[in-house]
Order: structure tokens, then C-alpha cells, then sequence
């Protein structure tokens, strides 16, 4: 059974490489250190570091000719984990389907749009170092050998995510997204000893602490264990602080996504957590603004096309969640108006952006609602439509 569960797990592994391509850069994870290794590999050096490490010994990729024998003397006894490569782009689209929940409620399956979405897609394919103008995080693959782990985090943008461990195991450690909760794990992420800390051990024995250690003045509530075994699907709420350990050879797929149960925690996390804890804009949640405009305009086409037959499906949840939607974006556009500066989107020309709304916290110095004039334009005819309707819930 190992011997059988080693050859699928190397052959997994070798399909998203050649899916992908062997030759793309990918970013390499060193968990001892929890940064990016630099420069970048290839997925062909990746390929063959892991088969090494599924097989215990010196091995070639399968079908790879002319890969590379062995990973380099030192890398080869280091743990090193996969976790950002997105393959929704490729062959293995077509066979990694995303769960029915999130194709219900993810803000980019049912929002954004599609002509726009497979156009993209379709000149990434052949034109790799393309710019990508939507959140293409529908689909991961995540390769970690025995003994990886990462550090708590919470997902980008407040993003939920949806979890299949196609083989091996993981074991996640979670904890919930209370306020004391995010108030301690920023103070923990900003601290300069965040490196030598493990996020639970700032807990006492009755779930929080007084005077907290190296510095650190937690309170942090509960830390619950799950452990996740092949075939299983898990889903991870906005929010969720947690970390993620592999005891044995894995190969997930995955995916992120917004949407309207949750639109106070996902803005929540952008503001509070990314912006206080200077995240890098890199590990955003991409296009994170277009994407609300664009949730805003599909209710607005929905509610103005169905009218009462559509609000009157909409439960408590979402209709209180479509209603934050809206009030945040019209407080921001009518920061975006007031303001004298201008910002530029992802893939927009400079000088062809509208004005930068302020922040949740009120700090005009940051911004998060960055639109080019046409979406903007439209954004502000959406919230005029559809702010009568809302007030009447």
C-alpha cells in the first residue's frame, strides 16, 4: 500500500508540472525560515526535489527527460513547501472541480465577468508573463513533503477557502477570528519575536494570559486541533486564524473566495490585520476592490431584472451582508470623490484611475477601493439604484 501510495502521489506530482509547465518559475518555500527561497525554481527542480523526498533516494521526475539528478546537495535535506501555485489556467481546470457551495456563493464565479475572466485565461495560456486582470485564485495546487508547516495566518482578504487533500495528511491548528482574537494575532504579527513564538503558547491554562511572554501581551481564547485524511473536503471560514502541518507526503488542491456571509470579516481582515500588519501587497487578495464593485453591479443587474422575486429569495444573512457591501462602498466612492489624490489600479494606465477612498479605519493616508473611471462610473450608478431597494429590508 506505501509502495503504491508513493507512485500515485509521484505521478500527481508530475501531472501539475507538466500541466503547468516544467520550466515555470514557482515559489519555493523554506519552512525553516517561513520565506520564499530566492531566485525562484522551476517546477522541474521541484518536481525532482520532492520525488527524491516521496522516495527516499536519488530519483528522475517521471517523464521528465533531462531533469536534473537530485536536489542540489543542500536543499535536499531542508523542508520545503508548495503553496501558491494556480493552475486554473491549465488542462487541470477542467478536472478540479470547485465545490458546489462555492460556485453558489464565490463572488468571482457568480460576479465577475466571464467573457472577461475566460479572455484572460485564454491569453495567459499562451502568453504566460501576461498580466492577469481578475483574482485567478479559484484553483491551487499545494505539494508539501513530510514535516512542512505553516505559520498561523489568516487568508488573504478574509478570503474563505475550500480544501481537498487529494493524498496524504494535514493537521490544522485553528483559531477563531473573536476580536481579542485578531487583536492579539496582529500584536503577534507585528512583534519582532513572532519568529520565536508559536501563536498558542501565548495562552494560559484558562485560554488567555495576563502578562504574556517575550513581550507579548496576548489573549487569545482557544486553539482547536482538526486533522484532515486523503479524500476529505474541508472548508475554512473568513477569518480563521490557523496553521497547517503535513506529517506525511501531500497533494492538495484548493481554492479562495469572497462572498456575502461574510462581507464584515473578509473587510475586516483587509483593514485590521493586512494594513496594520503592513502585509505586502503581493499577498493581497488580487483585484480585492474591482471584485466588490463587481459583486455590487451583479445585485444591482439581479434586483433591478427580478425585482421582488429575486430579493424576496435572499435570506437574513445575505441581504445583511449585500446591505455592509453597499454602505462601505458608498462611504468609500464618496471618500474617492472628496479626495484630491489619485491612485492606479492593477493593469491601468497611470493617470487613468479615479481618486482612492480612504480606509476602513478612517485613515485617509491608506487606501483599499482603487477602480479605474469606468468601473467607478459604473459602481456609482449601481449604489444609486440599489440603496432605495435596500432600505426598504
Amino acid at each position: 500500500v506505501e509502495h503504491d501510495q508513493k507512485k500515485r502521489l509521484v505521478r500527481g506530482i508530475s501531472k501539475v508540472v507538466d500541466a503547468v509547465g516544467r520550466k515555470r518559475a514557482v515559489d519555493v518555500i523554506d519552512v525553516r525560515t517561513q520565506s520564499e527561497l530566492v531566485p525562484q525554481w522551476d517546477l522541474e527542480r521541484w518536481c525532482t526535489y520532492m520525488t527524491d523526498q516521496v522516495n527516499g533516494s536519488d530519483s528522475r521526475c517521471v517523464e521528465a527527460p533531462g531533469s536534473q539528478t537530485g536536489a542540489e546537495g543542500e536543499w535536499s535535506s531542508r523542508v520545503l513547501n508548495v503553496i501558491s501555485l494556480e493552475v486554473s489556467h491549465t488542462s487541470l481546470a477542467s478536472e478540479l472541480q470547485v465545490p458546489q457551495l462555492v460556485r453558489e456563493i464565490g463572488w468571482v464565479e457568480r460576479c465577475w465577468p466571464k467573457a472577461q475572466m475566460e479572455n484572460t485565461l485564454a491569453l495567459y495560456r499562451t502568453h504566460p508573463f501576461a498580466r492577469m486582470q481578475f483574482p485567478k485564485v479559484q484553483r491551487y495546487a499545494l505539494m508539501s513533503v513530510a514535516g512542512a508547516y505553516t505559520d498561523f495566518h489568516v487568508d488573504f482578504g478574509g478570503s474563505s477557502v475550500w480544501y481537498h487533500l487529494y493524498l496524504g495528511r494535514k493537521v490544522f491548528y485553528f483559531i477563531p477570528p473573536t476580536d481579542r482574537n485578531l487583536r492579539a494575532y496582529q500584536q503577534w504579527a507585528n512583534s519582532p519575536v513572532q519568529n520565536n513564538v508559536f501563536f498558542p503558547d501565548t495562552m494560559g491554562g484558562d485560554g488567555a494570559v495576563s502578562g504574556g511572554k517575550d513581550g507579548l501581551a496576548m489573549n487569545v481564547s482557544e486553539c482547536l486541533r482538526v486533522e484532515l485524511r486523503q479524500g476529505q473536503t474541508m472548508i475554512i471560514p473568513s477569518g480563521w486564524i490557523h496553521a497547517v502541518y503535513t506529517p506525511e507526503h501531500s497533494l492538495v488542491f484548493g481554492g479562495n473566495f469572497l462572498h456575502s456571509f461574510a462581507v464584515d470579516m473578509q473587510l475586516k481582515v483587509h483593514e485590521v490585520i493586512e494594513r496594520a500588519c503592513h502585509v505586502a501587497s503581493k499577498y493581497h487578495f488580487p483585484f480585492f476592490g474591482h471584485l466588490h464593485a463587481h459583486a455590487l453591479l451583479a445585485y444591482r443587474n439581479r434586483i433591478i431584472k427580478l425585482g421582488s422575486a429575486y430579493t424576496d429569495t435572499l435570506g437574513v444573512r445575505e441581504r445583511a451582508g449585500v446591505r455592509r457591501l453597499a454602505v462601505e462602498l458608498q462611504r468609500s466612492v464618496a471618500a474617492s470623490s472628496s479626495s484630491t489624490g489619485a491612485s492606479c489600479s492593477p493593469g491601468v494606465n497611470s493617470g487613468s484611475c479615479s481618486a482612492p477612498a480612504t480606509s476602513l479605519t478612517g485613515n485617509a493616508s491608506q487606501t483599499w477601493l482603487r477602480l479605474p473611471p469606468s468601473l467607478n462610473e459604473k459602481l456609482q450608478q449601481a449604489l444609486d439604484d440599489i440603496l432605495p431597494v435596500i432600505s426598504k429590508w
